[in-house]
């Protein structure tokens, strides 16, 4: 009699239990996919950006020059005054 209700409850430990470890067994090897795939993509942007870094550096600058522009010409503008 004992066993019968002591067998549901070592079932449903094993149940988490089990569960439990695949879904952390899961997770891991996601985690470790995901990291492997961001490294792959990190070397092919490495390689392609530092063969254009002299271009890059001229796009940045041009960027830099025309925000700088844009800011100056928003301080120094006088308002239109229409009567």
């Amino acid at each position: 009699m004992y066993l019968v209700a002591i067998d549901p409850l070592n079932d449903f430990v094993a149940l988490v239990q089990h569960s439990l470890a695949v879904i952390i067994t899961d997770l891991v090897l996601e985690f470790v996919v995901l990291n492997r795939l961001l490294h792959v993509e990190c070397v092919a942007l490495q390689s392609i950006l530092g063969l254009q870094t002299i271009t890059l550096f001229l796009v940045f600058l041009l960027v830099s020059l025309r925000i700088s522009h844009h800011l100056l010409y928003l301080l120094l503008a006088q308002t239109t005054c229409k009567v």
